[in-house]
């Protein structure tokens, strides 16, 4: 059996990260071998700090530094806590509606489908696009008005209380500034 012993290094920028120099990878995680397969980081930092991590669940950055591998800088949530995280930060890159560079549809037309009683698949034929894009804007996925804005969502999840879940809660109250004892 290997072990990969190299000694995690680390810089603290200006915010307080502790930003991760002696691992990377292409993606811009750092990672390293632990439990006999490659684990993020920030994912080994977190379990030896907190615990083991439930299936399904990511570990994220309050940061929005994935270098970052300082233990009060991540929190536990789904992958949707994590994309709505970057909604609520403002680091979404979609653009919605007729803002869009690709968009099919205008306000107009998604206020029209919104009142057309025939199926999505009818409708969709219409204005050539897809059933499912249909669907999302009969249902206010897509193509939100102006008046009629998506409100946050809240929810009380295993992990936390927040607007979005797990985002604001589980381990906002970590003050321990020591560097991670890494295996």
């Amino acid at each position: 059996m290997r072990y990969n012993a190299k000694t995690i290094a680390w810089n603290i920028d200006e915010q307080g990260c502790w930003n991760c120099t002696s691992h990377r990878l292409a993606d811009g995680y750092p990672m390293k071998r632990f439990r006999g397969r490659n684990w993020r980081i920030s994912r080994i930092v977190w379990t030896q700090r907190f615990g083991e991590i439930p299936p399904g669940v990511c570990v994220c950055h309050k940061c929005d530094n994935p270098l970052c591998i300082r233990p009060d800088h991540l929190w536990i949530g789904t992958r949707a806590d994590n994309a709505a995280d970057m909604v609520v930060k403002g680091r979404a890159s979609r653009r919605p509606g007729e803002l869009s560079p690709g968009h099919k549809l205008t306000q107009s037309d998604a206020n029209k489908i919104r009142l057309d009683a025939r199926s999505t698949r009818e409708i969709a034929a219409e204005y050539r696009v897809h059933h499912t894009t249909i669907a999302r804007v009969k249902t206010n996925h897509n193509w939100i008005d102006s008046v009629q804005q998506r409100k946050p969502k809240s929810c009380a999840g295993s992990f936390g209380v927040g607007i979005i879940g797990a985002a604001f809660g589980r381990c906002a109250n970590v003050s321990q500034n020591k560097p991670p004892t890494i295996l």
